[in-house]
């Protein structure tokens, strides 16, 4: 049924974070110094075409990208959107200096590095759709705890930016595609995001 089937989700996802907290703590160095891309598509072939055959649709475009891009003082949805993405790409933050904090902390910042490594590339939305890298148990962790916070809603990041809307429901289905991979449920093709249902993913 479907409650025991999300039983068994919330099971596996207690067992990871429990493995890779345990497995991973006190290291600093979990994401890659430099993006690895892989352009081989989920179900292992080239181009754009889904698990079944059909045509993958995205409603993202270079426009969209840089109107995320322009954002100057973008809100929380959108920088957390934008940490998710660096987390598929390893793309490691910066150290800042933290505005509030009185004592002259630093904090961890992934705006900066998206916007020069995956908002001006001009291949991102390609990459998007042939993304293949099999996710670490941090990673999904991390992940994870992104779209279970109540800022980080489909609604939130539509009321933010309709461009970054249509990047969060991609990423969300394919994170799903990931999780299905692991549990090996059998991966379905990446369709259109409209059929994304939001709050499913990780």
């Amino acid at each position: 049924s479907r409650e025991q089937e999300e039983e068994q989700d919330e099971k596996e996802e207690e067992e990871e974070e429990e493995e890779a907290e345990g497995g991973q703590e006190g290291k600093e160095d979990l994401l890659s110094p430099a993006p690895i891309y892989n352009a081989t598509a989920i179900c292992g072939t080239g181009g754009d075409i889904g698990c079944d055959g059909s045509q993958r649709s995205m409603n993202l475009s270079l426009r969209d990208l840089s109107e995320i891009k322009a954002l100057k003082k973008p809100p929380p949805p959108i920088r957390m959107l934008m940490e998710v993405c660096c987390m598929l790409f390893n793309i490691q933050p910066v150290k800042l200096v933290d505005e509030k904090s009185t004592q002259g902390r630093l904090r961890l910042d992934y705006w900066e590095p998206a916007r020069r490594y995956l908002l001006s590339d001009p291949f991102f939305l390609h990459k998007l759709r042939t993304y293949d890298d099999q996710l670490s148990l941090v990673q999904r962790a991390k992940i994870r705890r992104h779209f279970k916070d109540a800022e980080f809603t489909a609604e939130r990041i539509r009321n933010c930016s309709k461009a970054a809307h249509e990047l969060y429901v991609w990423v969300e289905k394919l994170i799903q595609v990931q999780r299905q991979q692991v549990h090996g449920r059998g991966a379905p093709s990446i369709a259109s995001p409209g059929q994304c249902s939001a709050g499913q993913a990780a």
